[in-house]
């Protein structure tokens, strides 16, 4: 491939994708706006999919053949702000999964919640994944250090039945007029 056919095919397809141009849309939850934990995820990811295979052997030849697939989980990490609100929006979500205090076990449908991440080019969404019945499992413990210049973070992994291209991802970013929202660039 030659210098020019690359970056012609660069040029057609809009240009490169950036890791560091992304959006996350998190759930409402008992009404809390998760608007400001969406602008402090720091890093996200976007699942993947393993298709799971068993062994046919037909006579001397073995093949592997699909049977289905197996999703990985997903995490994010989040910028802690001094109100901690990050740590206590998760701490509220992952309540409806079990409660720590009467450690009563919630309804899949009460806690599941769709989660969505989108690939931003120039501000606009160009792709996108929308997590199924997501809901917290794991919130990492924060870590406190004597680093002058350290900053807090919260690390928090997802799991979900399943995950799909979301068919919003050509719209603008959400958006209200008193906040500006951050591209991460």
């Amino acid at each position: 491939m030659r210098v020019d056919e690359f970056k012609s095919l660069v040029s057609q397809k809009g240009g490169m994708a950036r890791a560091n141009q992304y959006e996350v849309v998190l759930p409402r939850i008992n009404n809390v706006d998760p608007f400001d934990l969406n602008i402090l995820c720091k890093e996200a990811s976007l699942p993947g999919r393993q298709m799971t295979t068993s062994e046919r052997t037909i006579g001397l030849h073995q093949q592997k053949v699909g049977y289905g697939y197996a999703v990985t989980d997903v995490s994010m990490t989040f910028h802690v702000l001094n109100d901690y609100g990050a740590r206590k929006y998760f701490e509220t979500w992952q309540s409806l999964v079990v409660n720590p205090d009467t450690y009563d076990v919630g309804y899949l449908n009460n806690y599941a919640k769709s989660v969505k991440v989108y690939q931003l080019t120039n501000g606009k969404r160009v792709f996108g994944i929308e997590l199924m019945k997501a809901y917290p499992t794991t919130m990492d413990g924060i870590t406190l250090n004597n680093e002058a210049d350290g900053i807090v973070e919260l690390n928090v992994t997802f799991s979900y039945k399943n995950w799909r291209r979301s068919e919003e991802h050509t719209s603008e970013l959400q958006s209200r007029p008193h906040i500006s929202y951050a591209v991460f660039c």
